[in-house]
């Protein structure tokens, strides 16, 4: 559906991530990889991005490029001073065929990244993924990848990089039951109840963890083990 303003080019929704919390996770991982060999200036693609603008508040307007089709994001974003491309990923790579990136931010980007990683990383380079389109499981997965940590946002205000085996536990699924009065109940012992008592309407999602996202290197000459 047309949202209000849509005919006049209007984005009605203000941009997202301009906090200092919403920041402090992405600090922390720029941190850990500066450490680790970063590039001070890194060359960041975040296609989906619509307008979330912490990873390019953290690394850099001026070197992230910010992709999505939504016209209006986009106008925000560069008028704000933001990189922006009103494009799909795919039609981006077409005119940007060798110009790829040490990072890729792939948060509710419904596999696009994974569709397209070949053609926007470096070899040696990094995803920062969260896991609502399953895009860390992915990663996981992919003997492509390993998986170096997970951003731990747990205590308000500070964000530490959990160490692999955490991460790795913060994977795959849960369940959660979705009630007829719209509350969500989790917990394996209640689900268990409910479904023993005919329950249905159980779905399955990503785990309760407090990881905010999961960092991965593409290493394309690997063969995937642990």
């Amino acid at each position: 559906m047309q949202e209000e303003g849509a005919q006049s080019g209007e984005w009605k929704q203000p941009l997202r991530g301009t906090n200092e919390r919403d920041r402090v996770e992405f600090n922390a991982l720029f941190d850990y990889l500066r450490a680790n060999g970063l590039p001070e200036a890194p060359k960041v693609i975040y296609p989906g991005s619509a307008a979330h603008v912490a990873p390019a508040d953290v690394f850099g307007k001026e070197n992230t490029v910010m992709i999505d089709p939504e016209e209006r994001a986009v106008r925000a974003l560069s008028e704000n001073g933001y990189t922006a491309v009103a494009s799909r990923l795919e039609d981006y790579i077409a005119l940007h065929e060798r110009d790829l990136f040490d990072i890729a931010v792939s948060f509710n980007a419904g596999g696009i990244v994974e569709r397209n990683y070949k053609n926007i990383l470096k070899p040696g380079g990094f995803v920062i993924a969260n896991n609502w389109h399953d895009t860390a499981n992915w990663l996981n997965a992919s003997p492509d990848f390993r998986l170096l940590g997970a951003v731990d946002r747990g205590k308000m205000g500070t964000a530490e990089l959990a160490n692999r085996d955490s991460a790795e536990s913060g994977l795959g699924y849960a369940e959660y039951a979705i009630m007829p009065d719209g509350k969500l109940i989790f917990g394996k012992d209640k689900i268990e109840a409910l479904r023993q008592n005919g329950f249905e309407n159980l779905v399955e999602t990503e785990p309760r963890a407090t990881y905010f996202a999961w960092l991965y290197q593409y290493l394309p000459d690997i063969s995937g083990e642990a």
